[in-house]
């Protein structure tokens, strides 16, 4: 019983987390561990604008698009672009500078930058043409590929910069720097509408400086406002910038950390290690690092130190858990493509094996609701309850009505060690419900509930503003008020929004992320070479090595609807 009570008292220190979000303050209770997740998996830097770059072609961009192997095989490579510039070549910088002779761009220049981004045949419209020849040689993508564009910084204390209506803007001013990014985001949202894309989607806006200097107290309500357009606010703070470790708190929804590794052969190759366990520590994801100097013709080759980051990555799990940036330099993979060295085709072959190994995961059972047939394919399903509670439409599956219904996938589909992902909005008409999305054991092997165990993706009270998750035991369940649980507080926007749901249930571990951030993580604590006796008695605290099922429970008092299920998708 000693053991027992001390990891009974060992599973308490590591108990349920609170997680915050409000408004545009952005504030959160504590730091959560765990690498950052996102909808672009692989985003790729594309330093498109300036005069001194090369022009972003579709000849150009293709290599970035399509990874064409040493053997001529093609298949997709990048699913994320992110379009951005630093100067424009001809003496203009975008963001703070140390070079005493550049000058700040004016809003003439951000305007220019803007036009160069949207060229009729260069930067993202060829991106666009780009993947429609890609679609036309490999069949549709398997991913919907996003754009991300650079925000010009607007330097503090510039007075020069220009008018918005009718009103010369003062950057000492804290709303006149706000004003002009608005101004600017607004612009290259109405630049990427009018072009009426069909292969890409923009996904965000991207802060350019590297560092929080002098702009951390934009930064909040400019993302409120990017993320009142449907997108999201995106930064790559170079190794242990000032703010990296704030990036949540300044308004950002993504971001990567630079280990800033390759460049100096005097950082040692544990620096990329060190730079994964910060971005799991600070809820980031990393950012791989190479340029041209890779090549085996360069006369400083540095292809062993691209080779480490992509060791170090695999080595902390980074490649199956972070999404990922990709800085190459502004022409890396370009030149790469066009290289004969059998060398370099390696290992540009060995860097995309690692992405098309995250983008590759077999689903074992997929529903998109929305859009689908008008009833619930029973071959799927069990259900009980009022079938007249469910309703198939263009919005998804929305359950609701007055009593007790239940949707199942027992002996339809067990499971395990999988990955579930959920989309689901909770609809605030209902107030008198109570929704569980879980996954159920099949087989009560250690007793009923809660004793074979419990995954909770989903629990809310229609009354709450927050949702429930995590896991219920025997030795650690709700009935006692000590589940293995963390709260999701909706605060930050309405409840009626599409939240993304992701569990990742391992052998030993399990992660819940929402929206891309992780809100929970439990682990089995007995070591894999404690004695038999002890696995044998205490296999009720970590009961989650069998098969389970995924089960939908909703209990209401009214026939008000519920919830909206937009899609379930399970991968191995």
């Amino acid at each position: 019983m000693k053991f027992l009570a001390a990891f009974i008292f060992i599973l308490n220190i590591f108990g349920a987390d609170i997680y915050s979000q409000n408004g545009v303050t952005n504030t959160r209770e504590s730091v959560y561990e765990g690498y950052r997740q996102n909808k672009i998996q692989d985003l790729v830097l594309m330093y498109q604008g300036g005069t001194q770059r090369s022009e972003c072609t579709v000849d150009f961009i293709y290599p970035y698009v399509v990874h064409t192997d040493r053997l001529k095989q093609k298949d997709w490579f990048f699913d994320g672009f992110l379009f951005l510039e630093f100067n424009d070549g001809q003496g203009y910088h975008f963001e703070f500078s140390w070079d005493p002779n550049g000058k700040i761009a004016d809003k003439n220049r951000w305007e220019w930058l803007a036009d160069r981004h949207f060229g009729k045949e260069t930067g993202i419209s060829a991106l666009e043409k780009t993947i429609k020849k890609a679609t036309e040689e490999l069949g549709p993508a398997p991913f919907k590929h996003k754009v991300v564009i650079g925000l010009p910084e607007p330097v503090w204390n510039t007075k020069d910069w220009g008018e918005l209506n009718g009103k010369k803007l003062d950057f000492s001013k804290r709303e006149d720097r706000i004003k002009a990014c608005k101004w600017y985001i607004d612009l290259v949202v109405k630049k990427f509408e009018d072009s009426h894309f069909k292969y890409i989607e923009l996904a965000g806006i991207y802060w350019l400086n590297e560092q929080l200097l002098n702009t951390q107290h934009i930064t909040v309500e400019i993302g409120h406002y990017i993320r009142e357009k449907g997108m999201q606010f995106y930064w790559i703070p170079y190794y242990t910038a000032t703010g990296f470790s704030e990036w949540y708190e300044y308004g950002f929804d993504m971001a990567y950390l630079q280990p800033t590794h390759f460049f100096n052969k005097k950082v040692k190759d544990d620096r990329v290690d060190s730079a994964c366990k910060l971005a799991f520590a600070h809820n980031m994801g990393v950012e791989v690092e190479f340029d041209s100097n890779a090549l085996l013709s360069s006369p400083d080759n540095k292809s062993t130190r691209l080779r480490t980051y992509m060791e170090s990555l695999d080595r902390n799990d980074a490649y199956r858990n972070a999404s990922l940036a990709y800085y190459e330099g502004g022409d890396g993979i370009y030149r790469f493509s066009k290289s004969t060295q059998m060398e370099d085709k390696i290992l540009m072959d060995a860097l995309h094996s690692y992405i098309k190994k995250r983008k590759k995961k077999e689903a074992i059972f997929q529903e998109n609701f929305i859009g689908s047939k008008k009833e619930l394919n029973t071959e799927k399903w069990n259900i009980t309850g009022n079938t007249s509670n469910f309703k198939i439409d263009e919005a998804g599956l929305t359950i609701g009505g007055k009593g007790t219904v239940n949707i199942n996938t027992r002996n339809k589909l067990n499971f395990r060690y999988s990955r579930i992902e959920l989309k689901v909005r909770i609809l605030p008409e209902n107030k008198q419900a109570e929704t569980r999305v879980r996954l159920l054991p099949v087989k009560e092997l250690h007793g009923p509930w809660p004793n074979s165990g419990e995954i909770l993706l989903m629990g809310h009270h229609a009354q709450n503003t927050y949702i429930n998750l995590g896991q219920n035991t025997e030795q650690n369940n709700e009935l006692k008020g000590n589940m293995r649980g963390s709260i999701f507080y909706m605060d930050r926007c309405n409840a009626d929004q599409t939240y993304t749901i992701v569990c990742e249930w391992k052998m030993d571990r399990i992660f819940t992320y929402i929206d891309g951030k992780l809100v929970h993580t439990n682990e089995n604590l007995l070591e894999p070479n404690t004695n038999s006796y002890h696995r044998d008695c205490y296999t009720n605290l970590w009961p989650f090595g069998s098969d389970f099922y995924l089960d939908i429970n909703i209990e209401s008092k009214t026939n008000k609807p519920t919830i909206c299920i937009e899609s379930i998708k399970i991968d191995k």
